[in-house]
C-alpha cells in the first residue's frame, strides 16, 4: 500500500532533521569568513557600482546637515515671536521647526553592503565548503521530492531515501517511528 500524506510528511520531517544540523554547521562555520569578505570588498564594490562620488556626496551632505541644522534652529526660534500664536497645536497654519536630519546615506551604505554580502555568499557557493552545502542542499531537496512524487511502501521509500542520502554521509534508519 503507497504511503498516506501523514506518512510522508514524517519522512519529510526526518530527511529535514537529517540535514538541518549539517546544513547549519556548515553555515555557521563559514558566516564569519563571508561578512570578513563583504567588509573587506564593500569599498571595491561601490566602486565598481559606480556610486563611489555620490556615496561620498551624501556623506558630506548628512554631515553638513548634522553641523549646520542647530545654528540655523537656533536663529529661526528666535523669529517665532513673529508668527501668531497658534491656539490648535495640531493645526497646520504655522510652519514647524522640525527638522529631519538625512539619513540617505545611512540608508544607501546599509543597502549597498546587504548587496555586497549576498554577493560573497554566491561566492562562497564556488569554495569547496560551499560545493559540499550546495551538494547538501541538493540532496535534501532531491529526497523531498522523491518522498512527493513516490508512491512506494515505507521499506521501499527508505532504501531510496538512504540511496539518496548516503551521497552526503547521511542515513535514514528503516522502522524509526514509522508503520509498514
Amino acid at each position: 500500500m503507497a504511503m498516506n500524506q501523514k506518512q510522508r510528511d514524517h519522512f519529510v520531517d526526518r530527511v529535514k532533521s537529517l540535514t538541518r544540523d549539517k546544513i547549519n554547521s556548515i553555515r555557521a562555520m563559514h558566516a564569519g569568513q563571508i561578512q570578513t569578505i563583504a567588509d573587506k570588498n564593500y569599498e571595491e564594490f561601490v566602486r565598481v557600482l559606480g556610486l563611489e562620488e555620490d556615496m561620498n556626496a551624501l556623506k558630506t551632505a548628512h554631515q553638513v546637515t548634522v553641523e549646520t541644522s542647530p545654528r540655523v534652529k537656533g536663529q529661526l526660534e528666535g523669529l517665532s515671536n513673529l508668527l501668531p500664536e497658534v491656539k490648535n497645536p495640531y493645526s497646520n497654519s504655522n510652519p514647524s521647526l522640525y527638522i529631519h536630519i538625512g539619513d540617505a546615506h545611512a540608508v544607501c551604505e546599509e543597502y549597498l553592503r546587504a548587496c555586497c554580502k549576498a554577493t560573497a555568499e554566491k561566492e562562497f557557493y564556488n569554495t569547496e565548503a560551499g560545493q559540499e552545502l550546495k551538494a547538501l542542499e541538493e540532496t535534501q531537496q532531491q529526497a523531498i521530492d522523491t518522498i512527493m512524487m513516490d508512491g512506494s511502501k515505507v521499506q521501499d521509500l527508505t532504501l531510496k531515501l538512504n540511496g539518496i542520502l548516503g551521497k552526503s554521509d547521511l542515513q535514514l534508519t528503516i522502522g524509526e517511528g514509522v508503520q509498514a
